[in-house]
């Protein structure tokens, strides 16, 4: 399990399928980071947020259908 603000999180993959697709992932940019650190200082809950991975598919789903505008 991992642990986010001292509550416990069930790991539903293998660890090892999370790395490898962290290794083969585009780094998020410092805009994005500001933003997650921002909002772990003053959100109460960020649990329900997408992490990176989640968000680098977006990302990549969103230029692959050459959308212009995305909620």
């Amino acid at each position: 399990m991992k642990n986010c603000r001292n509550k416990h999180i069930v790991q539903i993959t293998d660890p090892g399928i999370e790395q490898y697709t962290l290794n083969f992932t585009s780094e998020e940019s410092g805009t994005i980071k500001s933003i997650i650190a921002l909002s772990g200082k003053e959100l109460d809950f960020i649990d329900m947020l997408s992490g990176d991975l989640i968000g680098q598919l977006l990302k990549l789903l969103i230029s692959v259908s050459g959308a212009r505008r995305v909620l």
